[in-house]
């Protein structure tokens, strides 16, 4: 036992296969306790919770209650809303159906089909609607004979996230 100083004369290699910091430019991060945030984007739609039978104009055969927008249509008719939009950004349109019994339907900007461009199942879902110009009107097209019910409807502008790049 001694309490001199030893210097190693053996060279240390990095030979992790999990942790390879050989030749990395690590830079220390301002506030390595900091995760950030996730940004929350604006639901563009007023009274997605259809809470209230306002802001929507309604084709022949839809009603809006008991917290729902109803479809009950012989031909095809639609839900709309005018909202405000960027020219050739790309909105995420989730919604919840239930009470499907048959039908379709079509979400759309002025012409514009979502992808995918009908849907007809009970359940919640995401379409993908491309902007032309800088407001649309949202149509909610209930194609032929439908009845079906939708809830919890959000527009946003549909973003990357970090994972998706």
């Amino acid at each position: 036992t001694t309490t001199e100083a030893r210097t190693a004369t053996t060279t240390l290699n990095d030979t992790s296969d999990v942790w390879d910091f050989d030749s990395a430019d690590l830079m220390p991060e301002a506030d390595p306790d900091s995760e950030g945030v996730w940004e929350t984007l604006p639901n563009l739609v007023t009274n997605g919770d259809f809470a209230v039978d306002s802001n929507w104009s309604k084709g022949t055969g839809w009603t809006i209650s008991d917290g729902k927008a109803h479809a009950d249509t012989s031909g095809t008719a639609a839900l709309s809303q005018t909202i405000s939009t960027g020219a050739g950004n790309t909105y995420e349109v989730t919604f919840t159906i239930s009470n499907f019994t048959t039908g379709v339907l079509q979400p759309q900007f002025d012409g514009i089909l979502a992808t995918p461009t009908q849907i007809n199942s009970n359940g919640t879902h995401t379409v993908l609607i491309t902007a032309a110009g800088s407001s649309h009107g949202l149509l909610l097209y209930a194609i032929g004979t439908s009845e079906f019910s939708i809830d919890n409807l959000t527009i946003t502008e549909y973003a990357i996230q970090p994972q998706d790049v």
